[in-house]
């Protein structure tokens, strides 16, 4: 009977096993490679031979660092301190956390391909934005790049063949605009309500949260104009971890967004109505009289301070919108409930419909990019262009 060859693990079993230090990752530990001989001395040839070869440049790759192990060190490391915490969080912390990680989970970060890396760009295009895939198509990038500086990998697989692709499918959540008559609704209903002032500002200014909440009695000046120089955010303390509330003074997106608004004599009357003083504390039994707390937000916090973006949303937005369906739901007309970043959107909507000029919009609404203003918002609607040359023409005479 023929004897039986022995597996490549009966013969791996019958070797001499020596392991040895070959490097360390960059959180110091150790990494260590094993060799093998029939002899102890072989083994240890095995070793010798490995390093005169590493010593000619043979490149040598830690194959055991995972993403779930890399991605934190890399924010750690390289990103920590070097950005404002509101941009750690926002376009670091969370899309590694809650899109890269689930993904790539304990894969070796030397074990990813280009192939890889582009599979989890269309995943992901399944679930958010093109311009978000990108965002996380940079932060890939960034990793692996130091993954190679680190010996971690022999190559970063975001290759320039790698890229986002054109929008595939993404869960809607509803309307993206509320219509010019759902508009005029809104408005009606906003002016009867407590905390319809806010709600007025952004429909009809086009402003986002971010710059309602971080207008003062200061922005608004005698000449009937809304001066918008800032803008409030909730932002993750990346050292502690606690999330504060951030005021960017003469800070905002982009230079664009610095901007003058012409308010309407009736919005610029219901602004000077509301009261700059609120009073706090105060006890009967104590005998102790209210204190008159001067507001320097127009929009502020129980405490007369910066309103939280967050809470803000909660505690007024939220309420109101539901209040505004349930009372129009009772007069048969069917409202949808949109964010409040969509009545910014809205208003642009609004001011296109009606003919506006893009620089104008772009102007109102402190958007830079003329391009994404003509596909979103513009529209090509023949009549309406030629009614625009016909108003211009008439102007200059030419009819």
């Amino acid at each position: 009977m023929a004897r039986k060859k022995a597996t490549a693990r009966e013969k791996k079993q019958k070797l001499i096993e020596i392991k040895r230090k070959v490097g360390e990752r960059p959180d110091g530990s150790a990494i260590r490679k094993s060799f093998y001989g029939h002899t102890k001395r072989e083994a240890e040839q095995a070793y010798e031979t490995y390093k005169l070869d590493l010593a000619n440049d043979m490149p040598v790759v830690d194959t055991t660092t995972t993403v779930t192990e890399w991605a934190p060190l890399w924010l750690k490391t390289y990103i920590l301190g070097t950005v404002k915490d509101n941009t750690y969080a926002n376009n670091y912390e969370i899309p590694i956390r809650r899109h890269i990680l689930p993904y790539f989970k304990d894969k070796p970060m030397s074990s990813i391909k280009s192939v890889d890396i582009q599979a989890f760009l269309d995943h992901a295009l399944k679930k958010v934005e093109p311009g978000y895939v990108g965002k996380m198509r940079s932060l890939l990038d960034g990793m692996f790049e130091t993954a190679v500086e680190n010996r971690i990998c022999l190559q970063n697989p975001v290759t320039r063949s790698v890229k986002v692709k054109k929008k595939v499918s993404c869960k809607k959540d509803g309307p993206a605009f509320y219509t010019a008559e759902q508009i005029d609704l809104i408005i009606d209903y906003a002016k009867t309500h407590k905390n319809g002032l806010c709600i007025l500002i952004l429909l009809v200014c086009g402003v986002s949260r971010s710059e309602l909440l971080g207008l003062k009695w200061t922005d608004i000046t005698s000449d009937r104009v809304m001066h918008i120089r800032r803008g409030v955010v909730d932002q993750k303390n990346a050292l502690t971890g606690k999330w504060e509330v951030y005021v960017g003074n003469d800070e905002l997106k982009n230079e664009f967004r610095s901007r003058d608004y012409p308010l309407p004599d009736w919005l610029y009357k219901m602004i000077l109505q509301k009261p700059k003083t609120i009073y706090l504390g105060g006890s009967v039994r104590n005998k102790t009289p209210l204190k008159a707390v001067n507001t320097e937000f127009i929009f502020h916090s129980a405490k007369g301070g910066v309103q939280s973006p967050h809470n803000w949303t909660y505690y007024v937005y939220q309420p109101f919108m539901r209040e505004m369906i349930k009372y129009y739901a009772n007069k048969k007309v069917d409202m949808p409930l949109l964010s409040a970043h969509k009545l910014r959107h809205s208003a642009a909507s609004y001011w296109a419909n009606a003919g506006m000029s893009l620089f104008a919009i772009s102007k109102l609404g402190g958007w830079s990019d003329l391009k994404m203003l003509s596909k979103v918002y513009g529209h090509g609607d023949i009549d309406m262009l030629r009614a625009e040359l016909n108003r211009v023409q008439k102007a200059d005479g030419q009819s």
